[in-house]
């Protein structure tokens, strides 16, 4: 009899460590697989820019000058006697609103900035695509950056004339990859390098 309680009390505290097994002290259940930081997503996070502020990458050298709201800007060379305008045309019913930038490929070859991905977000509420102008110092629109050279660099987003009369802000978000591969398939905060740049009246 002794002996069969022995075994039966041996039984019992064997259930009872193993019920314990993968809790902490608090008796909260331990989870298995637990996850580092709260932000699983892969999201790059998003660096706010200011005027004056340069983006350097092992590629590229973006210094950011400024920002405007215009129905036209356009770029003037007068070399050699020859006046050479390029830029942005003005559209019926639109206006533009970019950031100016100057942009120096420090690569090994030629790159082609215009393949960023990004939108702009006027009065907290509309939101439209951004694209990119590019010209050299002669005025010269392209599409390539060769390296060491300096160039003219916009970015910006095509929006009504009545958002122009009843501006309040702007959030401009963008990204690109390395030496400016293609991205379209992807959100400026999945890209490896994304930006923020913010406007207001």
């Amino acid at each position: 009899m002794k002996k069969l309680l022995v075994v039966l009390l041996g039984l019992l505290l064997m259930v009872g460590c193993s019920s314990n097994s993968g809790t902490d002290p608090n008796n909260n259940q331990t989870p298995s697989n637990p996850v580092n930081g709260s932000d699983n997503t892969g999201k790059t996070e998003l660096v706010a820019l200011k005027n004056n502020d340069v983006i350097s990458t092992d590629f590229v050298e973006i210094t950011v000058e400024g920002s405007s709201l215009e129905d036209e800007y356009k770029f003037v060379s007068k070399d050699s006697g020859i006046t050479v305008t390029s830029g942005l045309s003005s559209k019926s019913g639109e206006d533009y609103i970019f950031i100016k930038c100057t942009l120096k490929n420090i690569a090994g070859s030629e790159i082609e900035p215009k393949n960023i991905i990004g939108k702009v977000l006027i009065n907290d509420k509309y939101e439209y695509n951004l694209d990119v102008f590019l010209c050299d110092e002669g005025a010269q629109p392209t599409f390539r950056a060769k390296p060491l050279v300096k160039m003219n660099y916009l970015i910006y987003a095509s929006i009504p004339d009545e958002l122009v009369k009843d501006f309040k802000n702007a959030k401009f978000t963008f990204g690109f990859e390395d030496n400016f591969e293609w991205a379209w398939d992807k959100e400026a905060s999945d890209c490896k390098y994304a930006y923020t740049y913010s406007v207001s009246k």
